[in-house]
């Protein structure tokens, strides 16, 4: 469902890993130098958020990377 609503594939392995575990626990220690590795939800809700700002601030560049920006 994510990669749907995303609009891409994870990679294999990534893919795995959420099937393993769904991130880490909101206030946790980040496993990537303090970042945490967010739930699935979170990334949904981080992508939307990202989609929001490109279209209110214009940031066309991100549109050739990202192709579900503008469905």
């Amino acid at each position: 469902m994510v990669e749907t609503t995303i609009g891409f594939d994870f990679p294999i392995s990534v893919r795995e890993s959420y099937q393993v575990h769904d991130g880490q626990e909101p206030g946790t220690f980040g496993l990537f130098g303090g970042w945490r590795l967010l739930q699935l939800t979170d990334v949904v809700r981080e992508w939307e958020n990202q989609r929001e700002n490109e279209r209110d601030f214009e940031f066309g560049h991100y549109s050739s990377h990202c192709k579900s920006l503008h469905t």
